[in-house]
Order: structure tokens, then sequence, then C-alpha cells
């Protein structure tokens, strides 16, 4: 499973891999979400810095 997100500035794929399609994509999904806030919070130290 593929998932494409987004916020207002970018966008981005994230994959699940399973032969369960709901746990592929609940993997996918997960990480799509984990990625987001990585990257928040390593905006936020960089204008904190």
């Amino acid at each position: 499973v593929l998932i494409e997100s987004g916020d207002h500035k970018e966008k981005w794929g994230t994959v699940g891999v399973s032969e369960n399609i709901m746990e592929a994509s609940w993997q996918a999904l997960a990480d799509s979400i984990e990625y987001k806030m990585v990257k928040d919070r390593r905006s936020a130290k960089d204008t904190s810095a």
C-alpha cells in the first residue's frame, strides 16, 4: 500500500507491506504520521537554536 500525504508545504509518500491490506494500510499511515511529527520537531529545534 502506498499512501501519499501532505501538509500546506509539501507532500510525502509512505509504504506499508503485508498480506493483510488493513495491516499494510495501518503501517503506511502510522509511518506518515511519524514522519510528519519528526519533521516538525526538527524544524522547531532549528528555529529555536
